[in-house]
């Protein structure tokens, strides 16, 4: 047999498909995530805006020193580095910026009324969660508190409204406390012949506050003697007797006229 021979025969080699270069490739890259969720490469040393996050955050705001036309308010500090608060009152019109400070005086309010505040944190030009606080001012005391129509059980008190608010009125004597929407009060079930002191204030509706009381006393007209009668009858005198009224009596006037 004859022997073998090899041969080595070279075979064409395919062309390479070599991609197209990715021009927005980026071969040392930083994260960057955008402000509606997804992220991006971008180059490390690029100066890009950041985003500032505080996860949670609960203050509580107080008010002090309550008056007719004034609080103070205060709050408590937020987290890091905060560039501002902002105080806003509702209807009022314009907020107010306090850069350090934790505390402000709420000024030129209206006697009994209803405030609402809010404290916003700012940080990194971002609100966090506000702090917030409602309270009543309080109201103006009642002038010119007047009695009028005394009977035995019965007196008519009337005032003028104070200025600012008012959402009801209260009427204190002797252990009994009644109230009144308007500037007037008809007071009944009262004892003949007694003395009352009757204090008025004006308040708010839900009674976290009331004003400086005004001050009335009045007795009711004692209650008429009944059964009078005449015996003893001498040449120049007479006994008169007669069952005591109801209610209360410190003395009686006896009148008489030559008929």
């Amino acid at each position: 047999m004859l022997p073998l021979e090899a041969e080595c025969v070279r075979s064409p080699m395919p062309t390479p498909d070599v991609p197209d270069i990715d021009e927005d490739y980026i071969e040392d890259s930083c994260v960057a995530m955008l402000s509606f969720g997804p992220w991006i490469e971008k180059h490390c040393f690029e100066l890009l805006p950041f985003i500032c996050y505080e996860e949670r955050f609960f203050g509580q705001a107080n008010v002090t020193n309550v008056t007719s036309s004034s609080a103070s308010l205060t709050w408590l500090r937020g987290p890091g580095d905060i560039s501002y608060y902002r105080v806003e009152v509702k209807g009022q019109a314009e907020p107010v910026e306090i850069q350090t400070n934790l505390t402000y005086d709420l000024l030129n309010l209206t006697a009994g009324t209803y405030y609402s505040v809010q404290v916003f944190a700012v940080k990194c030009d971002r609100d966090l969660s506000p702090q917030e606080v409602a309270f009543y001012t309080t109201p103006n005391k009642v002038e010119n508190l007047k009695a009028s129509n005394v009977t035995e059980t019965s007196i008519s008190l009337s005032w003028d409204k104070p200025a600012g608010n008012v959402d009801v009125y209260f009427i204190n004597y002797k252990h009994v406390q009644t109230k009144s929407g308007t500037e007037g009060k008809v007071v009944n079930g009262l004892i003949p012949g007694s003395l009352y002191t009757f204090t008025v204030l004006s308040g708010v509706r839900d009674r976290s506050t009331q004003s400086e009381e005004s001050r009335i006393t009045k007795y009711t007209k004692p209650g008429k003697v009944s059964d009078l009668k005449v015996s003893e009858i001498r040449d120049k005198s007479l006994l008169l007797t007669w069952k005591r009224p109801e209610g209360n009596t410190s003395g009686y006037s006896v009148k008489h006229s030559d008929g």
